[in-house]
């Protein structure tokens, strides 16, 4: 997708712009490989996206990066979707 509907901020991070009822809503995701798409979380955007914002998404990027199978979702079928989850180190330190 390209602008308007998505843009690159930095470091890898991607946001997917969306807009409803008047509010900017921002979901921050990358790419792992030509595999999938990450969600890193989303944000109701003001003027910008926050760079802590960013910061936050990058922080998940490189987590997921250094362990892809431990982010790593299976069904009982055999399909199999990425998945990045929140910890609790990262809740503490915001």
């Amino acid at each position: 997708m390209r602008r308007p509907e998505a843009d690159y901020l930095r470091d890898g991070i991607y946001e997917l712009r969306i807009g409803l009822r008047g509010i900017n809503f921002r979901i921050l995701y990358f790419f792992h490989g030509r595999e999938a798409v990450v969600v890193s979380h989303g944000v109701v955007k003001e003027r910008i996206v926050p760079p802590k914002e960013i910061d936050r998404a990058v922080l998940r990027m490189n987590k997921f990066l250094s362990d892809p199978e431990f982010h790593s979702y299976e069904d009982m079928y055999g399909s199999s979707e990425k998945i990045c989850n929140t910890t609790t180190e990262e809740n503490a330190a915001n």
